[in-house]
């Protein structure tokens, strides 16, 4: 058991998120955008994190990282591997932030110093944890490099001589450094075309199986992960409405909102094949719906989803939030 912080007891998941709600300040007030999250990941899978934009996917990654300034927890626990997160400060949470869980974030051109090479970079990273000296940290770098499948002279090269689809390699090599356990992956093929994002998804896979890392695959579609994930927890307005084994929430979604993403995915080969989008948009998080903050949108809303808001239960199959399957 790591001695970053202070310990919890578990239940057997790694990573035990519990009535989490972070705020953001803004001149009209606070805007919850995680409010009340509760969610399990255990150890060795790969969790898919899905919703539209604005829905509090990147907030809830970041908040595993102490990342959300000028937000603040407002509310809840977040414990990995037993350590519970919001307790560490200083050189604790220094060495908890590269040593135990990672970031991959979802633009790579903003991740990188453009007046510094890729091998400085790294470098720069491991020197400053302590784990070796210079040298030995370059001759890491080139293993690093090869292990996401890039020529290791590249470790040469300025951010601005690589392709995106490079650049997003190099990302996945810096958050590997120093070793983690987690890697939070946040949009890792946004603006990327389908044949690199294809590439750059199936190295984090490969990644995650050689490894043995536990990965939170955050995404707004989810034809993404569909294929590489081993659970799906689905994000709306702030909170998880339904958490699920992936062959379960792909193939008999049981939230409205869920079932709308999918119906959202194009279909490939069917003649006169309609992409259905979702009519509206999510709501204000200054002032969510009352209920189920998904009413507004949902075909199939009565009167108690306008008054009530639903638990996250178990229904047998999985957990979904949603008064059609509380019966």
């Amino acid at each position: 058991m790591t001695q970053l912080g202070e310990t919890v007891t578990t239940t057997g998941a790694f990573v035990q998120i519990r009535d989490l709600t972070v705020t953001y300040p803004t001149p009209m007030g606070e805007l919850r955008a995680v409010d009340g999250v509760n969610l399990d990941v255990y150890r060795g899978e790969v969790l898919g994190l899905v919703g539209e934009s604005g829905c509090g996917k990147t907030t809830l990654g970041l908040a595993m990282l102490r990342m959300n300034s000028p937000g603040r927890v407002v509310k809840g626990k977040v414990n990995v591997d037993g350590v519970d997160v919001l307790s560490l400060e200083g050189e604790r949470l220094r060495r908890y932030r590269w040593e135990k869980v990672a970031m991959i974030f979802q633009s790579a051109m903003n991740a990188l110093d453009p007046v510094k090479t890729v091998e400085s970079q790294i470098v720069e990273t491991i020197v400053q944890h302590g784990r070796t000296n210079k040298e030995k940290a370059k001759a890491r770098v080139r293993e690093l490099l090869e292990t996401v499948k890039i020529d290791p002279l590249r470790a040469k090269s300025f951010p601005h001589e690589l392709s995106g689809g490079m650049k997003q390699r190099i990302i996945i090599a810096l958050a590997l450094c120093l070793s983690p356990e987690l890697l939070i992956a946040d949009e890792p093929t946004t603006a990327l075309d389908v044949v690199v994002q294809a590439s750059i998804l199936k190295t984090i896979k490969e990644l995650q199986e050689r490894l043995k890392l536990t990965i939170i695959l955050i995404t707004h579609d989810i034809s993404i992960v569909g294929e590489m994930s081993d659970r799906l927890a689905i994000m709306y307005a702030g909170k998880v409405v339904e958490v699920g084994r992936t062959i379960d929430v792909v193939y008999d979604p049981q939230h409205p909102y869920t079932q709308a993403l999918i119906k959202a995915i194009p279909t490939i080969g069917y003649k006169n094949a309609e992409i259905k989008g979702i009519p509206g948009v999510p709501p204000n998080l200054l002032s969510p719906p009352s209920g189920c903050r998904f009413h507004p949108r949902c075909p199939f809303a009565f009167d108690r989803c306008k008054t009530e808001e639903p638990p996250l239960i178990n229904n047998g199959k999985d957990h979904v939030a949603c008064w059609l399957r509380s019966a």
